[in-house]
């Protein structure tokens, strides 16, 4: 885990940049910027509000500012931190977070995973890079989250489930648990919906809703 600094940069203009800033500020960082592309003169929830280009990322860099990113699509996390690879993504951790057995320390050498108030994370969990996890969202044991994961407030993700790259699991939604060696498996950029109760394997690229969550689109 990144040694952490006292000054974040949120890149961000949105409810889910405040949110990360709240996160942030609960974790100690007390010098706070967003960087966005709305004209918002008086600056965002309290903070300065800078134009996201080159050269202010950069400044902001040469600061000794830490970056973090506050938008919740996880596709969209994708492209940022590959656009701003040379910079410093911490993990930003509410301490309200709960974890089990040396669970804490499987995040040394992550960078740029972001969990909310009320987590709570059960024992050998293997995190990736960047992923959010939302207000009082559970990860069971034996859990897999692929880089970029989304799990919004309120999802319960049961034991020896896999969640691939970029998956988006809605509020409230719930997922199973699998079993030892055979975990459940929700496909790489699939969006669980809001509520859904997933039951089986879910492919790549879908959208799944309903109790059971059935793929609706591609």
């Amino acid at each position: 885990m990144t040694s952490k600094r006292n000054k974040v940069a949120i890149i961000g203009d949105a409810g889910h940049a405040v949110d990360v800033a709240d996160i942030a500020l609960a974790d100690g960082y007390d010098d706070i910027v967003f960087l966005g592309t709305e004209k918002k003169t008086e600056g965002l929830a309290g903070f300065p509000l800078l134009k996201d280009d080159i050269d202010t990322v950069n400044r902001l860099h040469g600061e000794g500012y830490v970056f973090a990113i506050g938008i919740g699509s996880s596709r969209v996390r994708k492209k940022i931190a590959n656009k701003y690879a040379q910079l410093t993504f911490p993990n930003i951790i509410h301490p309200s977070v709960t974890f089990g057995n040396i669970q804490h320390s499987s995040l040394e050498g992550k960078t740029g995973n972001v969990f909310a108030a009320g987590c709570r994370l059960t024992n050998n969990i293997h995190f990736g890079d960047f992923c959010f996890l939302g207000v009082n969202s559970t990860i069971g044991h034996d859990c897999r989250l692929g880089d970029f994961s989304s799990v919004m407030p309120g999802a319960v993700i049961s034991g020896n489930v896999s969640l691939g790259e970029c998956c988006y699991i809605g509020a409230n939604a719930s997922i199973i648990q699998g079993a030892p060696g055979a975990p459940l498996i929700i496909g790489k950029d699939s969006t669980i919906g809001m509520g859904a109760v997933v039951t089986r394997d879910i492919p790549e690229a879908v959208t799944a809703v309903g109790v059971p969550a059935q793929p609706v689109k591609k």
